[in-house]
């Protein structure tokens, strides 16, 4: 079972805000320097011209990976790989080639392990809430398989506002085990699934 301590759940609150409060700067710096003769040069409202801004566009992008408690060997040591995309544009996706580098529970940490709930992060990037999810582990390391209970999105704007999209698995990545197959893909884009 995860037990963090205040410290640790205090130090990870920071490195989530920190990045917020940067985007909340330059969104402000990008509205500020658009002054009001230039807005209604241009026939704008402040509204539009701070949605305009390329600051406004950005968010977080909060991973968070739970794998089952009590299920025997379902943690694992194998290196896992994870794709997230929309339904347009492709090389807008999120990808990462070895999940437990972008891990943001702290050195010495063993992510994946049964009961585990992991995060991870990515740098600010163009707010585009992922709806496809590619998960797939090598299958390598003593322990090979994974229980995996889902993943998690959690995107959160430079407006603080937040959308959370969940990819249930509830299964084996396996090749050992049924299904027997090491790659969980969903595709929720027609499923308006995520929630604020």
């Amino acid at each position: 079972m995860l037990t963090l301590h205040r410290p640790a759940v205090n130090m990870m609150k920071v490195l989530i805000l920190l990045p917020l409060v940067a985007l909340s700067a330059i969104d402000a710096s990008a509205r500020s320097l658009q002054g009001d003769g230039e807005a209604q040069a241009n026939n704008l409202d402040a509204n539009t011209a701070a949605a305009s801004s390329p600051a406004s566009r950005l968010c977080l992008y909060e991973i968070v990976v739970k794998t089952a408690p009590g299920v025997e060997g379902g943690g694992t040591d194998a290196h896992v790989y994870l794709k997230l995309s929309s339904a347009g544009d492709h090389s807008a996706a999120l990808e990462f080639n070895d999940l437990e580098s972008w891990g943001w529970m702290g050195p010495g940490h063993d992510y994946f392990e049964a009961g585990n709930m992991d995060i991870f992060g990515q740098a600010p990037r163009e707010c585009d809430m992922p709806c496809k999810m590619l998960l797939v582990s090598d299958g390598s390391s003593d322990k090979p398989d994974w229980y995996v209970n889902f993943v998690e999105i959690i995107q959160i704007g430079s407006d603080l506002s937040v959308l959370v999209r969940k990819f249930f698995i509830n299964g084996w990545l396996s090749a050992h085990k049924p299904p027997y197959q090491l790659f969980a893909y969903q595709d929720l884009c027609g499923n308006n699934t995520a929630v604020a």
